[in-house]
């Protein structure tokens, strides 16, 4: 069936509001609306669930590689390590990778 043939029918469908959040989420992971989601996933047509990067996405990617870089340059000077700065920036790291996937930018 052409996806260009007009819908005219209607499937109503009950649902919780946490699976009727699950849904939106989703939908919105996979950069569609609800309803095709629902389509797509009850008559077994491929849904690409892709990250997709926002502004504030790629800023926290942007102040994780400027930590790493500025570990790298400092030990490549001559620094030496100091557990506390190194913890920092580890937890920085775990912090934002936690919140990009909880954002739905990961799997």
């Amino acid at each position: 069936m052409s996806e260009s043939r007009q819908k005219t029918k209607v499937l109503g469908v009950r649902l919780t509001p946490e699976e009727h959040c699950e849904i939106a989420r989703l939908a919105d992971m996979a950069g569609l609306s609800s309803g095709e989601l629902c389509r797509r996933s009850l008559l077994n047509r491929k849904i690409d669930f892709q990250a997709r990067l926002t502004a504030e996405t790629l800023r926290e990617l942007s102040r994780i590689g400027n930590n790493l870089n500025q570990v790298s340059r400092h030990l490549n000077g001559g620094g030496h390590l100091i557990y506390g700065e190194v913890s920092d920036t580890l937890l920085a790291i775990q912090k934002a990778a936690k919140s990009l996937i909880e954002k739905g930018g990961s799997r």
